[in-house]
């Protein structure tokens, strides 16, 4: 009898796994249901070393770029390609400040595709997009629609990065097909910036008197992360320049400073007041006083608030705040030549004769002096003594 009930289990165990194999021939797993052993292990690499960004070296990030690349190349309509090749994207901008590696991945996930005749009315939309964005056993485009937006506004950041307008234009026009809700806001940010519409947020005279290319592309990256309303990922970059981390060489003190005033934006957008004042304190340190970026904002609101309201009581305080607060600031002696004219102006002719004195004192060679000392001040002094008769 036993031998019997063995015999019927050993039948059962052979009628189930014929049973299992026939469901396989039939109905197999999704090629894509898991991702291939080349995906799995570089992003398995890549996971582990941002959880330990500090410690990584720029050689370990270009080894764990270059086997997304490979699997890239492998599988390039593979629905794992568009995250592969955003964590090359990302590795090369935020990791190695390279906007040529950052381009070559970008270029990789057939971003610009051709795109269907906008004549042809009954023309697919879809076809702009990479092969790779497509429905399958495994995945649907609504999952793959976040990494696609993403991919797009990258490389449109690279490009304009590059200095490729045109590309820059073409990827954002196209990833406001993709673009959720509350990017909405970023994404015309950034659609102004790569237009020319809207100036960067790095000062000129700052990239002129930097050398070192890595950091330069550090910095415009930082800023325009800032600028699009990503202040946790400017910080990141700017912690990142501040400390010198590897591919990156120490900053200067000029440097510091700039970034001490970029950090305290960013932390006062994000609502942690404390903090950005710690950052303005540093600002003040005797070493980064001559290097002083605020005076900059204060001129430059100042003279668009006059120049659009003619109201001279905000601009006034603006202006007094540059030139007393910065007095060595390039900017020092438009302000106070500013404040001066402005206040001539809406006839306060004591603040008028008091700046233009201060102007003479601070600046007595310069290119306002000869005006303030013929004209300028003599028609205030005149006004002050016709006031009193």
């Amino acid at each position: 009898m036993l031998q019997s009930i063995g015999r019927m289990h050993f039948h059962h165990l052979i009628l189930a796994l014929y049973t299992v194999l026939l469901v396989l021939v039939l109905y197999p797993l999704p090629a894509d249901a898991e991702p291939p052993v080349l995906y799995q292990e570089a992003v398995a690499r890549h996971d582990k070393a941002e959880n330990a960004a500090d410690a990584v070296s720029a050689q370990e990030w270009m080894d764990i770029a270059a086997a997304l690349e490979r699997f890239g190349e492998q599988y390039p309509d593979s629905p794992y390609a568009g995250e592969a090749a955003l964590r090359r994207i990302t590795i090369a901008m935020e990791r190695l400040f390279d906007p040529e590696k950052a381009d070559n991945a970008a270029r990789q996930t057939g971003l610009l595709a051709k795109a269907p005749d906008d004549t042809d009315r009954g023309a697919d939309p879809s076809r702009m997009f990479p092969q790779w964005y497509k429905s399958t056993a495994s995945f649907s485009t609504a999952e793959l629609k976040p990494v696609l937006y993403e991919c797009y506004v990258r490389a449109a950041m690279v490009a304009h990065l590059r200095g490729e307008q045109g590309r820059a234009v073409e990827l954002m026009r196209r990833s406001r097909r993709l673009e959720p809700p509350e990017y909405r806001r970023a994404g015309q940010r950034l659609t102004a910036i790569v237009r020319g519409w809207l100036e960067p947020l790095t000062p000129v005279y700052l990239l002129d008197g930097m050398e070192n290319e890595v950091q330069i592309a550090g910095v415009r990256l930082a800023d325009l992360a800032l600028t699009t309303f990503y202040p946790a990922w400017a910080m990141e970059i700017y912690e990142r320049l501040l400390i010198g981390a590897d591919p990156l060489p120490e900053p200067s003190n000029r440097l510091r400073s700039y970034l001490f005033l970029r950090m305290k934006h960013a932390l006062q957008f994000k609502g942690r007041r404390e903090e950005a004042a710690a950052y303005r304190e540093r600002r003040s340190e005797s070493k980064y006083a001559k290097y002083q970026w605020a005076p900059d904002k204060l001129l430059s609101r100042g003279t668009r608030i006059w120049n659009s309201t003619q109201c001279a009581e905000v601009p006034m305080k603006l202006y007094m705040l540059c030139f007393t607060h910065y007095p060595e600031h390039p900017r020092s002696e438009r302000a106070l030549f500013f404040y001066a004219i402005t206040a001539q102006r809406v006839e306060d002719y004591k603040a008028a004769r008091w700046a233009f004195e201060l102007y003479l004192e601070r600046y007595p060679d310069s290119r306002w002096t000869t005006r303030v000392y013929y004209r300028e001040l003599p028609r205030v002094i005149e006004m002050l003594e016709e006031a009193k008769k």
